[in-house]
């Protein structure tokens, strides 16, 4: 690709569609977003292009404030080192200073409320929103929004000296054990699995026996497993990331489980929580928390 061909984009969020933007189905709610290779303010960059449709509960929930409750989430596909962001500007007041009850606004909702659909568009510099270091680098890419997720995308960030990331965020301490799930949920077509388990006040995963596999014609390991967790109410976010492919191999089973009391801490009230798993380029796959169970 040319020089010239490369698209150029100008500041670091943008609203409203452009031909860029993917098309949901009619009538579906969920998430997509396409990316191309830009030239932005600080030279080269990722331009993402971010879309959403959302009714019950998420339209009542969030309203106009949608943008806000999307996370842009890209994993270092090498390091596992996770960076996200809301695609907001940095002068919005942040979604948890809003003091969001999610209960209170479903059951308040009039019956044409409860009916609405909202949609949005977004477009980013990614690079400069997420903060991503200067060195190039591949990234799984992934929009998220509570019990919604886009399939993860492999997408190259190239090396740019002109930015000038914040620090990174610091994975969670957390024990994450591997191949001793007595429970482990069915991945039925997925390559993995996750969900709570009440008795156990565990996230449970499991992983398809293939996505250990090394790449074809590679004696590199795969990528290191991800797990995330966000607090719905207060927007807090952990993650942890660790390599389990030979730890699996050695347990004899492709399990894993973690305690999410120890990757995110919420606020009170009791918040619902969500926790997504991803590996690479395989999932996520998302478990939902209700509130009031305990973190341990």
């Amino acid at each position: 690709m040319t020089d010239e061909a490369v698209l150029r984009i100008h500041g670091v969020i943008g609203h409203g569609k452009t031909p860029h933007h993917p098309a949901l189905p009619a009538g579906r709610a969920g998430l997509a977003f396409t990316w191309l290779p830009a030239r932005g303010d600080q030279s080269a960059t990722v331009a993402l292009f971010g879309t959403g449709t959302v009714g019950m509960p998420h339209a009542v929930v969030y309203g106009g404030y949608l943008d806000g409750a999307i996370l842009v989430v890209a994993i270092h596909l090498a390091t596992g080192q996770v960076y996200a962001s809301a695609p907001v500007d940095s002068d919005v007041v942040p979604l948890s200073a809003r003091r969001l009850d999610p209960d209170a606004a479903v059951a308040s909702a009039s019956p044409l409320a409860q009916k609405m659909s909202m949609t949005t568009h977004f477009n980013a510099d990614l690079a400069v929103l997420l903060g991503l270091p200067a060195e190039g680098g591949d990234y799984g890419v992934f929009l998220w929004l509570d019990d919604l997720t886009t399939p993860v995308q492999r997408v190259h960030v190239p090396e740019n000296a002109a930015r000038r990331a914040p620090a990174a965020s610091r994975p969670a301490a957390v024990e994450l054990t591997v191949g001793g799930a007595a429970h482990a949920p069915a991945r039925g077509e997925e390559a993995i699995a996750l969900e709570w388990a009440p008795g156990k006040a565990r996230l449970v995963g499991s992983l398809a026996a293939s996505a250990l596999d090394r790449e074809p014609d590679s004696a590199r390991e795969p990528p290191p497993l991800t797990v995330l967790a966000l607090c719905q109410r207060s927007r807090a976010l952990g993650w942890h990331s660790t390599p389990v492919a030979e730890r699996m191999r050695k347990a004899g089973g492709h399990s894993f489980e973690v305690d999410p009391g120890a990757l995110v801490q919420c606020a009170v009230p009791p918040e619902r929580r969500f926790a997504l798993a991803v590996l690479g380029g395989l999932g996520p796959a998302v478990a939902v928390i209700p509130p009031g169970e305990p973190a341990r």
